[in-house]
């Protein structure tokens, strides 16, 4: 997750830097969440069970459930039927985040929510265990990003807003941000840049509201040339 949110800041960064120092060029902190969430935990094996019931050797009622620290310390409580998980659960990790899910047969799905510490939220929604459409993620200092998934896997366009204007767009295919991307400034400045695999590559363009354009090249994520044609 940390490596697609250094990618993301690392577009920004590109698509305003190019634009010159006085303005926020970074947006977002590459230790902030990722504006990903995971699905939902995958069965809590090796576990400390704080609470539980069983009826016909099955798992049946309340449950709390400790993962070992080693696994990161995440204390699961959700209510079983006949062994299955149903209905609403709470995921608590040692760094604060909760995670609110709902369950079907044994399956997230439906609406989830993430909570930070930090006052980051996401919003998403399972189908059979697996992220699928509308993902709404939410920084205190009010940028909002919406995503979509098909499948648990990131596709199609990423829209990112921040409350001073700015609008970041890019563009998924299974996972990897590819082709386009843009990033629009309230004062009319406009970047764009093509994206290759998650890597900046090919031509960028940066327009200018007083009617300059720049060129800049990139291999790789790599800069390698870099003109003004107007």
């Amino acid at each position: 997750m940390k490596t697609l949110t250094v990618i993301l800041a690392l577009v920004t960064t590109v698509l305003a830097g190019c634009f010159g120092g006085d303005h926020d060029t970074t947006g977002e902190s590459v230790n902030a969440p990722a504006p990903t969430a995971a699905p939902p935990p995958a069965p809590l094996a090796p576990t400390d069970v704080i609470h539980n019931g069983y009826r016909n050797g099955k798992k049946h009622g309340f449950w709390i459930e400790g993962v070992s620290a080693r696994y990161g310390g995440m204390v699961m409580e959700s209510n079983y039927v006949d062994g299955k998980e149903q209905g609403p659960a709470v995921a608590r990790s040692p760094d604060g985040t909760v995670t609110e899910l709902n369950f079907v047969d044994g399956k997230a799905q439906g609406r989830a929510v993430m909570r930070w510490p930090d006052g980051w939220v996401q919003e998403f929604n399972n189908v059979d265990g697996k992220l699928h459409g509308l993902s709404v993620a939410r920084w205190p200092d009010g940028r909002v990003q919406e995503s979509n998934y098909v499948d648990g896997v990131l596709q199609g366009l990423r829209v990112t807003r921040w409350p001073d204007g700015r609008v970041r767009e890019l563009n998924f295919v299974d996972g990897k941000a590819q082709g386009r991307a843009v990033m629009r400034f309230p004062d009319g400045r406009v970047g764009e840049v093509n994206l290759v695999d998650d890597k900046l590559h090919g031509l960028g363009v940066y327009r200018y509201p007083d009617g300059r354009v720049k060129h800049v090249t990139f291999r790789n994520g790599v800069e390698v040339h870099e003109e003004w044609v107007r």
